[in-house]
């Protein structure tokens, strides 16, 4: 079952734990793919937050040159588990509810999952949307799709063939429904039609390509035309800076965001990203053991009985 929790209550809750996700001039690192990019360029815009960095793969962090106080940063569609870093993200982090946020490091992770009580034990409840869903719920961020490329909210974690009926419609809309994301849910039934499939790959993928990404090709693919997902992924972010610009100035366009800098060089950390399968003591002791043992950096359940994990 999944925990429910009054909008009042759930306010209240993260303006008590989390004030800092509300506070303005923020330093940030981001993740490496689309719902990351929009995320950060929204963060940027409303509230003024600056990119200081990426965590590429879950195993490499480039940080700003010179930028020491890293670990001080916001870590965006990220999800960390150090209790001293803040993090956004939306991966499942428990197995069950033996795990504790303090004890398996995510006391300041801020994740629909966490506070909604969806753990392993319940996979198929897990959170299906992007990260700036999730943002645009926190910042009761509302409107109307105005043209077709405003649809590449829906690309972020290929949201809109989550949505479709051979995948998890149910739980999308249940989510979607839950933080009432009235801007998708108004084009909900929309997006599991042949027409709206055609949109998303003359108009929406068609200008991503432009940027200089190449065309999705993972698992997930959508019902009408067999598109896959356009995740925007990329591994160095200096090798790869024209292309990421132009994906941030393609989308601060759309919406009219002021635009964000990258860093102007970088420094590398290297981590050593590990995956396991879950033994059963994990299961019935929970994770705070192995996360403290392993001085585990991060770590995403990232299906049923699956860890992937990166140490320092």
């Amino acid at each position: 079952m999944i925990k429910e929790m009054s909008f009042m209550s759930l306010d209240k809750l993260i303006s008590k734990d989390f004030p800092w996700v509300f506070e303005k001039q923020h330093d940030m690192v981001i993740g490496d793919d689309i719902d990351a990019i929009i995320s950060s360029c929204f963060l940027h815009h409303y509230l003024g937050w600056k990119i200081k960095g990426f965590y590429v793969g879950y195993s490499k962090l480039f940080i700003e040159k010179n930028y020491d106080n890293w670990k001080d940063a916001i870590f965006v569609d990220l999800d960390i588990s150090q209790n001293n870093i803040r993090s956004i993200g939306h991966h499942i982090l428990q197995l069950n509810n033996k795990d504790i946020p303090f004890d398996i490091g995510h006391k300041n992770s801020l994740n629909p999952n966490l506070l909604r009580g969806v753990a392993m034990k319940n996979f198929q409840g897990k959170y299906p949307l992007g990260t700036i869903h999730f943002l645009m719920w926190l910042h009761n961020f509302r409107f109307k799709f105005k043209s077709d490329l405003q649809k590449i909210l829906w690309i972020a974690d290929s949201t809109w063939i989550n949505g479709q009926s051979h995948r998890f419609r149910d739980n999308v809309y249940d989510w979607i429904k839950y933080f009432n994301l009235t801007s998708l849910m108004d084009g909900f039934e929309e997006i599991d039609t042949k027409n709206f499939e055609r949109k998303i790959d003359e108009i929406v993928y068609s200008e991503i390509k432009k940027m200089g990404f190449d065309k999705g090709t993972g698992q997930v693919s959508s019902r009408h035309l067999g598109l896959h997902g356009f995740q925007c992924q990329f591994s160095d972010p200096k090798i790869d800076e024209n292309k990421i610009n132009n994906l941030i100035h393609l989308i601060c366009n759309i919406f009219e965001w002021n635009i964000p800098e990258l860093p102007m060089e970088y420094m590398v950390v290297e981590g050593n990203r590990k995956s396991i399968s879950i033994p059963d003591e994990y299961t019935s002791l929970g994770l705070s053991h192995f996360i403290k043992k392993e001085n585990v950096f991060s770590y995403v359940i990232p299906n049923y009985n699956r860890l992937n994990y990166t140490v320092f």
